[in-house]
């Protein structure tokens, strides 16, 4: 236990020290972004803007000369303003649409206000147009009209384009290794050696895990199907001594888990509910070992829930899972010959805790807790212990995890 708590303690200061320079760096890379960003589209602007004061309009005088005439600006410039005006993330809103002809609505002077009310195109100190209009109005500038028409909103409407909704499809995989410990509790109303004991070994372990999610609709709901699997296997094997001989008893455990569900964004949290099939080996490579351990198999439908915070700490992903074997629906089964009874009945509880902070932009390192716990009652004649007839055990396990994870 002091070896899990050491690990889960230099685990924690490692990611609280990679979170802050992750998120300086991530601050560093926005602001370069958008002060690109902004340049780049303030140039354009201006561009567009020198285009524009190579155009004139004009409008005749009574005496019918071509004197030069700027036009004037809409009655609903103020609207104008009002609708444009950058809003505190650096977006800009769209405008509505003024109940005005379409000729009014989309003016080249209409379109100066808000470029100018924007910030994207250089205005005078008199701030009035610096072009003046010298052709007369033919048909010809009517299809320019009707051309600028269709182009006046995205051009008059050049602000920052927002973020890219959520991918419909979404994988993700990841593997880690760790270190752990495992105790195990047996009571029964035996009087011999093997009637009565406690186990406690150190543990080797590595994890995968792999899912894949599918966002349904626009409100949130995903449908997805993951797949993890445990290695852990004793370091030093399990100690046990019959008074007159001394032996360590190796084992190894291989787990899969596999699960399909359905989750829901919640104010940012994803939460959900899954089903799946659980199956866990303990494998004994020596069956004549001294404490006469036996294989055993646990496995039934399982069911759980999910709850991942992908904001939590900044840059850092919180995400739990806790599953249940249900009741009546698992089989618990050892070794023939080597059995603590004639029937068992199993209840197990797993969880995981996971926080993963993003590394680069296709790789995330990862922080893994597992706890596990098993109660299994036997009745009937055990044939390791002749004078047992009714047995308890209780398995559980703590483990401490560090891998690498990547999203697709």
């Amino acid at each position: 236990m002091q070896t899990c708590r050491k690990v889960l303690s230099v685990v924690v200061v490692m990611l609280v020290l990679v979170g802050s320079w992750s998120s300086a760096e991530a601050r560093k890379r926005r602001r370069s972004r958008r002060g690109s960003k902004a340049a780049a589209m303030k140039a354009k602007a201006q561009d567009r803007a020198q285009a524009q004061d190579k155009a004139v309009v004009t409008e005749p005088s009574d005496s019918g000369d071509a004197a030069a005439q700027p036009a004037e600006a809409p009655a609903d410039a103020e609207d104008f303003r009002a609708a444009t005006k950058p809003l505190g993330s650096g977006v800009t809103r769209r405008a509505p649409v003024p109940r005005e002809d379409k000729d009014v609505r989309w003016s080249r002077w209409g379109k100066r206000i808000m470029q100018r009310e924007a910030g994207l195109a250089d205005d005078t100190s008199t701030g009035t147009s610096t072009s003046t209009s010298t052709s007369t109005s033919t048909s010809a500038d009517d299809d320019d009209a009707a051309a600028d028409d269709t182009a006046a909103p995205s051009a008059s409407l050049a602000m920052r384009v927002p973020a890219a909704p959520l991918p419909r499809l979404a994988l993700r995989v990841s593997a880690a290794g760790g270190y752990g410990s495992a105790t195990s509790t047996f009571e029964s109303n035996g009087q011999g050696r093997l009637g009565r004991y406690r186990i406690t070994t150190p543990l080797y372990l590595a994890h995968a895990h792999g899912d894949i999610a599918r966002r349904i609709g626009r409100r949130g709901l995903e449908v997805g199907a993951r797949l993890d699997y445990t290695l852990s296997r004793s370091s030093t094997g399990i100690a046990y001594s019959d008074g007159a001989t001394q032996a360590e008893i190796a084992q190894t455990t291989h787990s899969l888990d596999v699960a399909f569900g359905v989750a829901t964004r919640v104010s940012g949290v994803l939460l959900g509910a899954h089903a799946g099939y659980h199956y866990a080996m303990t494998n004994t490579p020596r069956l004549d070992n001294l404490a006469r351990l036996p294989r055993e198999a646990l496995q039934g439908v399982s069911a759980g829930v999910d709850v991942a915070a992908p904001r939590l700490l900044g840059p850092v992903e919180l995400r739990l899972c806790g599953d249940v074997l249900l009741p009546g629906l698992g089989s618990f089964a050892q070794t023939e010959g080597l059995a603590d009874g004639s029937s068992a009945d199993a209840v197990a509880l797993w969880g995981s805790l996971v926080l993963s902070m993003p590394a680069t932009r296709w790789l995330a390192i990862e922080a893994r807790g597992r706890a596990e716990w098993t109660s299994l009652s036997f009745s009937g004649a055990s044939s390791r212990q002749p004078d047992v007839t009714s047995a308890d055990r209780t398995d559980h396990a703590l483990s401490a995890l560090l891998g690498v994870s990547s999203g697709f």
